[in-house]
């Protein structure tokens, strides 16, 4: 029932588990809360869940990936990237701090909020306007927590290595 209420509450959840399952790959979704603490929470439930077999962890927001990356070192001893893959979600400052180079997806903040306030504009001067869904896409940053472990990337499961090693 929880994974279930996930995937109604962020329909994309649904739509990358049809691309993985395409792609011959399983998924598994636990909830957190958005915070550090949570991030590590849900590494142990998703390791009794799929018994430590996870080679990717794609978490909500960046402070959970880092709880997520610390319980992985620490409590596990996985290296990331070379054993599991971590990308987080936002971009927020500490993600790009030396100590965590975490791989993640920045939003368009200012795009967001430009399309935003146009749209604020139009329905102001027209009420009536049906509503609309407004994609500003984002950008993927590649920092030092993921590899590609895509048989035939000819990447040999080797991290990308740019400034300061990983921890």
């Amino acid at each position: 029932a929880r994974t279930k209420a996930v995937e109604n509450h962020f329909p994309w959840v649904e739509a990358a588990k049809r691309q993985l399952h395409q792609r011959g790959r399983s998924c598994h979704v636990v909830r957190g809360n958005f915070d550090y603490a949570s991030g590590d929470s849900a590494l142990k439930e998703l390791w009794r869940m799929t018994r430590g077999q996870l080679d990717a962890l794609i978490c909500a927001n960046d402070l959970m990936a880092i709880g997520l990356i610390d319980g992985l070192t620490f409590d596990l001893a996985i290296k990331v990237p070379e054993q599991i893959s971590v990308v987080g979600f936002d971009d927020v400052a500490m993600a790009g701090w030396p100590s965590h180079c975490l791989t993640t997806y920045r939003h368009p903040t200012r795009r967001m909020a430009q399309a935003t306030v146009e749209l604020i504009k139009e329905v102001d001067v027209n009420p009536s306007l049906t509503p609309v869904a407004v994609r500003v896409p984002g950008q993927l940053v590649p920092r030092h927590t993921h590899i590609d472990r895509t048989p035939g990337s000819g990447k040999s499961g080797q991290p990308a290595r740019k400034g300061r090693k990983q921890r």
